[in-house]
């Protein structure tokens, strides 16, 4: 719309006014209207944003709009009436210029209410855009905080399953002990239960009719050992052909120099009468449970309280650091561990290092067990020497209970020759 000016006051333009009135309509109607977007969840929040912004401002919006239609339908009506007074213009020309100043008046004040319409427009916006950013800022908050409560979760999930696996673990594990310990018992059963049936095949109750090599014990040298009862019994089993002086020596053999011939298990003397028993490469000529069930018992019977047991026997753990070092030979560590094998009862049974020995004879019931040489060179063989003594208040073991937890009878069993080096 077009004011008229000073020097042309009669001049009117009617298509000014109806362009005018048309862009007023349009901005009338586009108040409050939202923009279609490209579809999507970025459109949908900008959407919803604008949504909230328009329920939000409508109370200060609603007033505005109202007005802006009022005005919009008075421009209209005004618009309608220049039409008809257009016609009317030459017969109203004197009029026209008399209520030309108020027309004026009203046409600035329309102009006036369209520049507050475009300041409320920027507003508008500059409020959507401030929207707009709070929204994104909102979602980056949310997923913010989604993203760290779905990482506690995993987490928490982790531990509770690293610990269910531990606890499992450990169940596992304890149950295995359980079993290795069930198996171990049943193996050291099964073993014990071997070792009394070879037991008793070799050495228990022979049946009628049945002979064994046995010997009569004898007295050699009766004035030597009445003698030796006055002073105190020393005993030299197995002697064999190196009889010690000072001692009673005793042999199933009759060689020269014996005192006593005997078998070492059943020698002719009351328990508790000797005051020392020593032998020299005899045990190993023994198996090992016979050794642990009836020899050691039988001479630690002899032994009066505090009285001495003294053995020397081939020292295996040297003879075995020699043979893998290479100093020491295989040909001769083998006869040693074998035999000589010369004659009846010259074969080996066993063989010893100083802490099996020292382990045999604590479970027969000698204190005070130690090594007194270890090592030592004697001709073929590597030798140590260990010695025991019999407690002063004595109480002899069960050797089967010792190892087993059950007591049974000892069978009387004949003991092989000795007397062999």
């Amino acid at each position: 719309m077009t004011t008229p000016g000073a020097s042309e006051p009669n001049e009117f333009d009617a298509a000014e006014l109806r362009r005018n009135l048309h862009d007023c309509n349009t901005l009338h109607n586009a108040v409050g209207s939202l923009n279609p977007r490209n579809p999507g969840l970025h459109n949908d929040l900008i959407q919803f944003a604008k949504k909230l912004t328009r329920r939000g401002l409508s109370w200060y919006t609603r007033p505005l709009h109202q007005f802006q239609g009022a005005v919009t339908r008075t421009l209209n009506e005004v618009a309608r009436a220049l039409e008809n007074i257009g016609s009317r213009l030459g017969l109203l020309e004197s009029s026209w210029r008399q209520y030309l100043p108020a027309f004026l008046n009203a046409v600035s004040s329309v102009g006036a209410f369209a520049h507050e319409l475009a300041r409320l427009r920027r507003e508008l916006e500059s409020a959507r855009h401030d929207l707009r950013q709070q929204a994104e800022q909102g979602l980056q908050s949310v997923r913010h905080d989604l993203r760290q409560e779905a990482e506690q979760g995993l987490q928490s999930v982790r531990h509770d399953l690293r610990r269910q696996a531990e606890q499992e673990f450990q169940s596992v594990r304890r149950d295995l002990q359980k079993t290795s310990e069930s198996v171990g018992a049943t193996w050291e059963r099964i073993e014990f239960t071997r070792c009394e049936m070879l037991y008793e095949m070799k050495y228990g109750r022979r049946t009628s009719g049945e002979s064994a090599p046995h010997v009569e014990a004898r007295m050699v040298a009766l004035k030597k050992v009445a003698a030796a009862r006055q002073s105190g019994l020393k005993l030299n089993l197995g002697c064999g052909h190196t009889p010690l002086e000072g001692y009673v020596n005793v042999d199933r053999r009759e060689l020269p120099g014996v005192d006593v011939v005997a078998d070492v298990g059943d020698l002719p003397f009351e328990e508790g009468s000797v005051r020392e028993i020593s032998s020299a490469h005899l045990l190993e000529h023994f198996p090992q449970e016979m050794l642990r069930r009836r020899l050691l018992p039988a001479w630690r019977a002899l032994l009066i309280p505090g009285g001495i047991f003294r053995a020397v026997v081939p020292d295996g753990e040297a003879m075995l650091t020699g043979v893998a070092g290479g100093s020491y030979s295989f040909s001769d560590f083998r006869e040693v561990l074998f035999g000589a094998q010369d004659y009846d009862g010259d074969f080996h049974f066993n063989l010893f290092t100083p802490d099996s020995l020292i382990g045999l004879l604590e479970e027969a019931g000698f204190k005070d067990v130690r090594v007194n040489a270890r090592a030592r060179r004697n001709g073929k063989c590597f030798e140590f020497e260990v010695s025991g003594v019999k407690p002063s208040l004595d109480s002899a073991p069960n050797m089967l209970s010792s190892r087993s937890g059950i007591s049974v009878d000892e069978p009387e069993a004949k003991v092989p020759p000795s007397g062999v080096r």
